[in-house]
């Protein structure tokens, strides 16, 4: 599914070439957010049903406010672009950091109210840091 929804991201933009490269030369690439936003989101809600999270509206809203943190980043950059390194506005940084927590607030929820989580193995609980830890970093990168 991943490599389908990239490939069809690398199409939409072929298709909008023109636009794709007049924004990279203003140094914003807003398609790629906008992707991310889709393919991020469909990641987060896989990784919320590995640990125990199987409501929908829960599994939507994971989603959702994922999206909504990764559209953050389109926001950063249209703020920003040209902007000298000391003069960069953070907040929509900020305000994105805050919306993904909430992905990651339902997910622990979720698993420390399943019974036996107790149970789980050491090994889960390094697979659940490490996923927080790498989807956390992606911002640097």
């Amino acid at each position: 599914m991943f490599s389908f929804m990239s490939a069809a991201a690398h199409f939409i933009i072929l298709w909008q070439w023109d636009s794709y490269t007049a924004d990279l030369k203003r140094g914003l690439n807003r398609y790629r957010w906008w992707e991310y936003a889709i393919s991020s989101s469909l990641m987060i809600c896989l990784i919320a049903m590995l640990f125990g999270v199987y409501d929908l509206i829960s599994l939507i809203f994971i989603g959702a406010v994922n999206a909504a943190m990764n559209l953050f980043g389109d926001v950063m950059e249209l703020r920003n672009a040209g902007k000298a390194p000391e003069d960069v506005d953070w907040t929509p940084f900020i305000y994105g950091g805050i919306a993904g927590l909430y992905s990651w607030v339902i997910i622990f929820t979720f698993m420390l109210g399943s019974p036996g989580v107790e149970a789980a193995p050491w090994f889960v609980w390094v697979i659940l840091v490490s996923y927080i830890i790498l989807f956390c970093t992606f911002p640097w990168t």
